[in-house]
């Protein structure tokens, strides 16, 4: 397999480097700043591939090229004119927040990839029955704009995330798992909450033929009050501290085991195996128990649907680095954990998890280190390069952008480049 980075990697470090010329740059130079980038040997360069039968090229060469035309499609270069590409105000425009069409690789590690696009795109690269695991926050239908926000209105918005499922399902195995973190939202003006969530499950079964296995719901302790209308200054309502968690399969029976999410034994269920179990009885609600139930010792207690996993980081180095890098943090980060229990539950080690929509990369991380291949996009190119940070630790991690690590301390900015 070639130590080339691909086509698509290449797309974006060619508009870096066009900008960082001042906004055009002469092919050739784009051989030499890319090759620098990539730091390529010079047995890297001058290696060729066999194209059209007998015909050979410089591999690399050829891979410029394709992402120059690619480039040029898309609209964010033009040329070559005099044998100059120039960078578009289209394409100054790209190098943030990613527009539709546009998924390139931003950085990868053995296990996985980062891609900068938008999540109905980037569902376009992904072959179909590949992905075990589909784990995501989608924006929610906030009435607040907020930077992170769908601000489609409720009815809309379960049109768009329908259209998000659509393109996604046949990507997934036939065993595989779709697992949406939604959030509650309120409807404007009125202490009454949205059911966009409600509509949403139902057009997902009737519409496009999912089967909802459970819905699970993470309880986070820290959740801050709100809405404050009607929570601290009305006090009609108290604070919404769950968030659904809808898993969502292809088939009725997906790939999942309890057995590796069980719970450690009670004090008190530990004190009911160690009497016997209970005694022979009527439940009142009707429920006959054996003597001797309970008495048996297995590797733990078969967990619940609430998930209490706390959300209270404030000093973790990926906030600390954002910081120190000016870049800022995602506002709407889950707890690593959450998607971690998840990928436990759902897959093996070696299955692929999906997060298209993966704001500061936690779900990428979580996979990371529990030995599953990932995939994972973003948006805004503003928290790709923080989401980068997650990843200070890997040693096989290679970055597309210069800067990404720029303000990391410099013994991670080794490991990271290591």
């Amino acid at each position: 397999m070639s130590s080339l980075p691909s086509q698509g990697a290449l797309v974006l470090p060619l508009l870096e480097e066009i900008r960082a010329a001042g906004g055009a740059l002469r092919t050739p130079d784009a051989y030499d700043a890319l090759a620098e980038r990539f730091d390529l040997s010079p047995a890297e360069r001058a290696a060729t591939v066999p194209i059209g039968g007998t015909r050979r090229v410089n591999d690399f060469a050829h891979r410029v090229r394709w992402a120059q035309q690619k480039a040029k499609l898309r609209g964010y270069v033009r040329g070559p004119q005099d044998g100059v590409w120039a960078l578009t105000e289209q394409g100054a425009d790209a190098l943030q927040p990613a527009p539709r069409g546009c998924v390139c690789v931003v950085f990868e590690t053995a296990l996985g990839t980062m891609l900068w696009g938008d999540l109905h795109d980037t569902a376009g690269v992904v072959l179909d029955d590949s992905v075990n695991l589909l784990f995501t926050s989608l924006p929610y239908p906030l009435l607040t704009r907020k930077p992170y926000a769908n601000q489609h209105p409720e009815k809309e918005h379960v049109r768009w995330a329908l259209g998000f499922a659509e393109a996604w399902k046949p990507k997934l195995t036939e065993d595989g798992s779709m697992v949406l973190d939604l959030g509650e939202v309120w409807r404007e003006g009125i202490p009454a909450q949205s059911l966009y969530i409600e509509r949403l499950a139902v057009a997902l079964a009737d519409e496009l033929g999912f089967f909802k296995c459970q819905t699970f719901y993470w309880h986070n302790r820290a959740k801050l009050p709100g809405p404050a209308e009607w929570v601290c200054v009305r006090r009609e309502r108290v604070t919404p501290t769950v968030e659904p968690c809808l898993w969502f399969s292809k088939t009725p029976h997906p790939k999942a085991s309890n057995t590796r999410v069980l719970r450690p034994y009670s004090p008190a269920m530990e004190r009911r195996i160690a009497s016997g179990g209970d005694r022979a009885g009527v439940r009142p609600s009707g429920h006959r128990l054996a003597a001797g139930a309970f008495a048996r010792r297995n590797r733990g207690s078969i967990p619940g649907t609430l998930l209490d996993i706390p959300n209270t980081d404030s000093g973790s180095y990926y906030l600390r680095a954002c910081r120190a890098a000016g870049i800022p943090a995602h506002p709407a980060r889950f707890p690593e954990a959450l998607p971690a229990w998840f990928i436990e539950f759902l897959t093996d080690a070696g299955d692929l998890v999906v997060d298209p929509a993966s704001g500061s990369g936690k779900t990428a991380r979580a996979a990371e280190r529990a030995g599953r291949r990932w995939l994972a996009g973003e948006l805004a190119l503003t928290y790709l390069r923080g989401s980068a940070f997650e990843f200070c630790d890997v040693q096989d991690l290679r970055l597309y952008l210069p800067d990404m690590l720029r303000g990391a301390p410099p013994r991670q900015i080794e490991l990271a480049l290591a």
